[in-house]
């Protein structure tokens, strides 16, 4: 699913987002750039988790002659995003803003071809941009090939899941590498909140990658804001007693997470608009249909927030167990503060006194597991 990447890339962007435009005596960022073939024109500009289709957060750049200048003082640097029309799904352009000057140069018409130079944060950035671009391509190829197949194609599904798996494994290599080779830059920070994010990552591999930073680096608000968030990961590793919590099901009746303490549970945090969610399914589905008998359940945890398309995909989709959602998306309090759920699909598999033995399994890695489990 490309929203994966993409939100994955925006949710790490955002949290370096603290911005002011005002005027004032100290340095600003000043932007300049010309763009070959327009004359005349109005472009969009500002942080990025402020912009939106109706450009509530956003400055205006108006061309004259082609060329423009923008001014800016930047109160803690962040990444700016530079676009012509949102609501047409004209794709935005990101770069680093702080308070230098930066020149943005384009060969064509084409926004897409623009480079921005100026300071060496903003070089490292593009090296992240260039390498989460080749990620998304990747991603999408994948899920490209997965809409062609149905669900009777066992063996061509099975195929893609692995190649999937192979493409996590490559993308939480290549983030890693990136703050290893970057250990003294802000950017380090986008990645390894991208690789926080990340599904099946692991704990030695986020901590590796955090220790690698400069001091200076790690003294940033950002930066120490990973570190907690890192403590916060190492509490639902493996081992460790599942958080407790409530949330209404269906009908509006409160389910606790404790009330399934005696039985072996799969957590699974899914949503109706996931296609991956909705791919891995029929294999959910399938371990149910043959543990539910043996001490084995499944809690369904949506991040959906229409009830209708959630309760839609769970009769299609053949369902039966407990389902619950508060249907605040990904803004909920359990999926995002309390299991740090940044991507789906994501499980855990919790034992009868309640501690976690897995995490993300797919395919038939779930029936595997259990059947060792309950020693079957």
């Amino acid at each position: 699913m490309k929203k994966s990447i993409t939100r994955t890339c925006i949710v790490a962007i955002s949290a370096l987002a603290v911005f002011s435009c005002q005027p004032g005596k100290t340095k600003q960022l000043q932007l300049k750039g010309k763009i070959p073939g327009i004359d005349k024109g109005v472009f969009f500009i500002g942080p990025v988790s402020k912009m939106d289709p109706d450009y509530k957060g956003a400055d205006t750049i108006r061309l004259k002659n082609g060329t423009f200048t923008y001014s800016c003082k930047i109160d803690s640097p962040q990444v700016y995003m530079i676009t012509g029309n949102m609501a047409t799904g004209e794709p935005g352009l990101l770069f680093w803003a702080e308070n230098a000057d930066v020149n943005m140069k384009v060969s064509s018409p084409q926004l897409k071809d623009a480079v921005f130079t100026g300071t060496l944060n903003q070089q490292d950035f593009t090296d992240y941009i260039k390498l989460q671009n080749q990620l998304s391509d990747q991603q999408a190829a994948i899920f490209k090939e997965a809409e062609s197949l149905s669900e009777q194609d066992t063996v061509k599904r099975e195929l893609l899941r692995k190649k999937y798996e192979d493409f996590e494994k490559g993308q939480r290599n290549g983030l890693g590498d990136f703050v290893h080779q970057h250990p003294a830059t802000v950017i380090s920070i986008l990645a390894l909140n991208d690789l926080f994010h990340q599904p099946s990552v692991d704990i030695k591999e986020l901590e590796a990658a955090y220790n690698g930073l400069t001091k200076e680096v790690k003294a940033m608000p950002e930066a120490r804001q990973f570190g907690h968030d890192l403590k916060q990961t190492i509490a639902l590793q493996i081992g460790k007693t599942a958080p407790d919590f409530s949330l209404p099901d269906t009908s509006g009746k409160m389910v606790k997470l404790s009330s399934f303490r005696g039985r072996y549970v799969l957590l699974d945090f899914w949503a109706s608009w996931c296609g991956p969610c909705r791919q891995e399914n029929p294999e959910v589905r399938k371990a149910y249909q043959q543990f539910r008998d043996k001490n084995f359940t499944v809690l369904g945890v949506s991040l959906d927030d229409k009830k209708d398309k959630w309760t839609a995909a769970i009769a299609k989709d053949q369902l039966t167990w407990t389902h619950v959602s508060d249907l605040k998306g990904w803004n909920g309090d359990v999926q995002k503060r309390l299991y740090l759920i940044s991507g789906i699909p994501a499980n855990f598999l919790i034992d009868p006194s309640g501690v976690i033995v897995a995490r993300d399994l797919r395919g038939a890695e779930l029936a595997a597991r259990l059947g060792k489990l309950l020693k079957l």
